[in-house]
């Protein structure tokens, strides 16, 4: 499954130490669960 995300700088994991965000932690924790996730931070100007 492939997933987008779209948004400002939360998204994009701008000041996070780890660099993943909250979409990013959200899709790790999916696939630790078994989900099979590819997912895009898309950051818009």
């Amino acid at each position: 499954m492939r997933i987008c995300f779209v948004g400002d700088s939360f998204v994009n994991s701008t000041g996070d130490p780890t660099g993943l965000g909250w979409a990013g932690r959200m899709c790790c924790e999916a696939m630790q669960r078994g989900y099979d996730i590819t997912y895009y931070n898309l950051f818009l100007i």
